[in-house]
């Protein structure tokens, strides 16, 4: 086989290997965006959104500033009345925890619990300062977080959410502690009050 061969095959698999990392993100541009038409925020500065094909059906977007293991926006939108957060495995003992219309505020926050450890395979996830919190024109609520994911990275989150019409709308947010975290933080908050239901 010729060197010219052999170059052309490489350079036609880095242009194969090159789109399909593209294809991963998708950005999000600083206006007011509908996420899933059913949420609409308006963020401040470029988001990457991560394309994930078992999630594309899905209420849920998740979109990172920084990359996905130092920080991750968490977009649930109209989740129904026994769907979870995620899409579940197969096997029964590993399935997510449904959502339920009727649940409180308490409740939510635990499912967000329950979702957060599943989804980071770790035990180690507290929920502190849960208060009452407008979100999206509905009584709302806010609640922040401390986890250690499998990886051992100590890292915090923000949630905000309401139920309107027996589905769930919320945004959570993490971000490592020692500075990503911290960084985005700010602008999180902003997206949250702008924060309003697709009619």
């Amino acid at each position: 086989m010729s060197f010219n061969v052999v170059l052309r095959a490489f350079v036609f698999l880095l242009l194969v290997v090159g789109l399909a990392s593209c294809q991963r993100y998708a950005m999000v541009q600083p206006q007011p965006v509908t996420v899933k038409n059913a949420l609409v925020v308006a963020p401040n500065q470029a988001w990457n959104k991560i394309n994930i094909d078992s999630l594309s059906s899905r209420p849920v977007e998740i979109w990172t500033a920084d990359g996905d293991q130092l920080n991750m926006l968490m977009l649930f939108v109209g989740v129904a009345d026994g769907q979870s957060l995620f899409p579940s495995p197969d096997s029964e003992k590993d399935k997510y925890a449904p959502f339920r219309s009727g649940m409180t505020a308490n409740e939510v926050v635990s499912l967000v619990e329950a979702t957060l450890g599943r989804y980071m395979d770790t035990s180690l996830v507290e929920s502190y300062d849960l208060r009452p919190t407008p979100f999206a024109g509905q009584n709302g609520y806010r609640a922040e977080f401390n986890l250690v994911g499998k990886d051992e990275v100590d890292r915090r989150g923000l949630a905000a959410g309401a139920i309107k019409d027996g589905k769930l709308y919320l945004m959570l947010f993490i971000g490592t502690r020692l500075h990503h975290y911290g960084l985005r933080a700010e602008e999180v908050e902003s997206m949250m009050a702008s924060a309003r239901i697709a009619s």
